[in-house]
C-alpha cells in the first residue's frame, strides 16, 4: 500500500474547515453530537478557541487538505485535549 506523505504543523484558523471535515467523520466513534446546529456552532467555537492558542496540530496531506489534528488550549494547570482525529484514510481502514 502507498503510504502517502504527511506533514504535521500548529493549526490556525484557515485549518478550522478542514478540521470539522475530519471531525464530523469520526463524530460516531468519539464522544461528540454534531446532530444540531446549536451544537455545530458550540464546536466550531472550540475549533477556533482551539486554534487560536498556538497549541493545536493539523496533519496535512500532500495537497494541503487536513487528514488529522488534535486540538488542545491551555487550562488553568494544565492543557485542555478536546478532541483529536485522524481520516479514515489516513488509518489504512479505507
Amino acid at each position: 500500500m502507498a503510504r502517502h506523505s504527511i506533514t504535521c504543523r500548529a493549526a490556525s484558523e484557515e485549518h478550522h474547515t478542514g478540521i470539522l471535515a475530519v471531525l464530523e467523520e469520526a463524530a460516531p466513534e468519539i464522544p461528540v453530537d454534531l446532530n444540531s446546529a446549536d451544537k455545530q456552532e458550540i464546536i466550531k467555537a472550540i475549533i477556533f478557541q482551539c486554534c487560536g492558542s498556538g497549541n493545536s496540530l493539523v496533519a496535512v496531506d500532500a495537497k494541503g487538505a487536513v487528514v488529522g489534528f488534535v486540538l488542545a488550549k491551555p487550562g488553568f494547570h494544565e492543557f485542555q485535549c478536546y478532541f483529536n482525529a485522524i481520516h479514515r484514510c489516513e488509518q489504512g481502514v479505507a
